[in-house]
């Protein structure tokens, strides 16, 4: 689980307060505590991530991809996602 991470869910983003994780099941993002009220924490399958790209801007990469079944854009750092690459699908 990698805290304090930035990312964006369609049109929203979340600065420095996401707790980006994975296992086996899916990948899991979870807003920090003050915020959960309103945001709460998500259990992305894998079988549900599709549409995935890497994109740079300057130094910084992103991994950008479509999950559910309204294919919500998801974006977060590159770094953050490495260790889940072998559960996430390939880069398009």
């Amino acid at each position: 689980m990698r805290n304090f991470t930035s990312g964006k869910i369609g049109w929203v983003d979340y600065k420095n307060c996401l707790a980006v994780g994975g296992d086996e099941q899916g990948l899991y993002l979870v807003p920090n505590l003050i915020f959960r009220p309103f945001h709460p924490p998500l259990r992305i399958p894998w079988s549900e991530i599709h549409d995935r790209e890497i994109t740079s801007f300057f130094f910084m990469k992103s991994d950008s991809f479509r999950a559910g079944e309204h294919s919500t854009r998801i974006q977060l750092r590159a770094s953050v996602t490495e260790p889940l690459d072998s559960y996430l699908p390939p880069v398009n």
